[in-house]
């Protein structure tokens, strides 16, 4: 039989790898969305030599303008999810995170990876606090449709992860 100091201790340790598995997912939502930008800013650039330097016709021209429209938007987009998840990973390095009792009530779409057929992905998921009755829209992984979870999550990206089953 384990003394409670030793299963403290397990608990802890388990803690601190699911907060170092979920810095590193910040980190990945960081430089996917840094990507994007970065993308998006090549595409805004070379449309604006193009209209500068280039004489096109007027159809052209609204075409370019509409690249830089949407290009532009990306772009701010993007800065916003990085600005954001840049909060939540200082938070998590400072120890500021919500956690919540929560079970998995809704999602909008269920997907299944090719690779592993019993891995079932959520998209447009939603928790209900358990103390709260407050519904709360996170993103979790390796979650179950109808079960309560321990769940540790980011306030800005709302990006979490389940540290136990209830």
């Amino acid at each position: 039989m384990q003394s409670t100091y030793q299963t403290k201790k397990k608990d802890g340790l388990k803690l601190m790898v699911k907060l170092e598995l979920l810095k590193l997912k910040l980190k990945s939502r960081i430089r996917y969305s840094l990507m994007v930008g970065l993308a998006s800013l090549v595409v805004l650039g070379f449309t604006i030599w193009d209209l500068l330097n280039a004489a096109n016709d007027q159809s052209l021209v609204i075409f370019d303008w509409v690249i830089i429209g949407f290009s532009s938007l990306l772009f701010i987009f993007s800065m916003y999810i990085v600005g954001g998840t840049v909060l939540d990973l200082n938070g998590l390095k400072k120890d500021i995170y919500i956690k919540i009792k929560a079970k998995f009530i809704k999602y909008s779409r269920q997907s299944v990876d090719p690779k592993n057929p019993k891995q079932i992905s959520y998209t447009g998921q939603i928790f209900i606090n358990l103390e709260t009755k407050e519904e709360e829209p996170l993103i979790v992984t390796d979650v179950i449709h109808n079960e309560s979870y321990l769940i540790i999550y980011c306030k800005h990206s709302r990006l979490g992860i389940a540290i136990e089953t209830l």
